[in-house]
């Protein structure tokens, strides 16, 4: 069972890695793009898809040696050069033709030529959670997710960040401050070295060890962000109790993204919602106090592409996500979503789907 599950993961891996693929030989052109789209989880009436949420376009440039991420809402749109952009205004006879606003952000990763190590792979669950952010943080103040957009511009604790795409994400939003954490040294040093690039944000990274004595000097949270950070069962309990440790005591959020069929997301979920044994004090812990959801997305993954030109190409698969959001809030009893198109899961959903480790 071991055996199968690492070939399993390593599988996931080399599907997901993109370090095979920048290998430079004369005549090869040096960047690489890869478009992926967030869909909503019912397919919408006027097509045989979810209804595209939201997308992310990776580009990596070799010679460079840079890692930018765009983070757009709804259907990706053709971009237009500045080149372009002049051209409009004369032929407009105004430098002050109207365009069409464009709400995609970019972000900026740690370019990293070696990928072997977990933590320096973007995983699909932190581009869905990125988007997920973004789209949330556009949202209208009738929406239900107000309370959530509130809290990205607070202080936010991001686990298991590896190269720290949603926190990096919410420190250009404006959040009060940022702390990205991972357990691999050489990952966050070179996250370290790309902030020296980024001044002016409130964002810092940090070694985190989950099994360790909570750090007092971190503080408290009003946001803590997971992605892809429930994969093995025996992770679980340290994983909670620190999310308990870090998540202030008053008005809080957590998110843990996932791909949808990891059974470990569930066990998580279920630890939550239900209580659990802790192996540690041999006792039942209580459910935890709040309102706790299973939002469930798909990820359309593209495959990556040759050159700079704004196009999603092939896809290279669809992932099923699954957004955990607890909230420390009980002054309300209506679930909170992240968006218009959330589909809370349900336990027929579980149980149809294809689990994992």
């Amino acid at each position: 069972m071991i055996h199968c599950r690492f070939f399993f993961f390593w599988s996931c891996f080399c599907a997901f890695s993109s370090s095979n693929l920048f290998i430079l030989t004369e005549g090869l052109v040096a960047v690489q793009v890869r478009t992926s789209t967030l869909l909503s989880w019912k397919k919408s009436p006027d097509s045989a898809t979810g209804t595209t949420i939201g997308w992310a376009r990776e580009e990596r440039d070799i010679e460079q040696e840079t890692y930018h991420v765009h983070i757009g809402i709804g259907e990706q749109q053709q971009t237009k050069s500045e080149d372009d952009d002049n051209d409009d205004d004369r032929n407009n006879g105004s430098s002050q033709s109207k365009k069409h606003e464009d709400p995609s952000v970019l972000v900026s990763l740690p370019f990293l030529r070696d990928e072997t190590p977990l933590g320096a792979t973007l995983w699909p669950a932190g581009v869905a959670m990125t988007i997920l952010l973004h789209v949330c943080n556009n949202s209208d103040d009738s929406s239900s997710s107000a309370s959530l957009r509130e809290m990205l511009q607070k202080t936010t604790l991001e686990l298991g960040a590896g190269v720290g795409l949603p926190g990096r994400f919410l420190a250009q939003q404006g959040a009060s401050k940022v702390v990205s954490t991972d357990n691999d040294s050489q990952v966050l040093r070179d996250c370290d070295g790309e902030n020296e690039k980024s001044q002016g944000l409130n964002w810092q990274s940090r070694c985190l060890e989950w099994r360790d004595e909570p750090d007092k000097d971190l503080g408290k949270f009003d946001l803590i962000l997971g992605a892809d950070v429930a994969y093995y069962y025996f992770l679980l309990r340290p994983l909670m109790d620190t999310i308990q440790s870090y998540l202030s005591r008053g008005e809080s959020t957590c998110m843990i993204v996932c791909q949808a069929n990891r059974k470990s997301q569930w066990d998580l979920y279920h630890n939550i919602v239900d209580g659990c044994y802790n192996q540690l004090t041999d006792q039942h812990d209580v459910p935890w106090e709040g309102k706790t959801n299973m939002l469930l997305y798909n990820l359309r993954v593209g495959s990556w592409q040759e050159g700079n030109d704004n196009v999603e190409g092939s896809s290279g698969g669809t992932v099923p996500i699954a957004a955990l959001l607890h909230e420390t809030n009980t002054a309300t009893s209506e679930a909170t979503t992240i968006t218009p198109w959330d589909y809370v899961a349900t336990k027929e959903d579980e149980n149809k789907l294809d689990m994992s480790f």
